[in-house]
């Protein structure tokens, strides 16, 4: 489902799938902490990325009519 549908919450929570599959392999052969905190702020990066989308997506723009 993560190329498929248009939907941002969706696409979000595959990456956010496929990205902590990677991590629980990677795990096992890397052990730096650099690399997991790295890792961790990508995570928190696509999550925040995702929420502004998603919230971005939703609201209405205003017109000059409305001001």
């Amino acid at each position: 489902h993560l190329g498929v549908t248009s939907s941002i919450l969706r696409v979000t929570l595959g990456l956010l799938t496929l990205l902590a599959g990677f991590e629980i392999l990677y795990a096992a052969i890397e052990s730096a902490i650099l690399v997991t905190g790295l890792l961790a702020v990508v995570n928190l990066g696509l999550g925040i990325l995702g929420a502004y989308l998603l919230v971005a997506g939703s609201s209405p723009l205003e017109t000059e009519e409305e001001l």
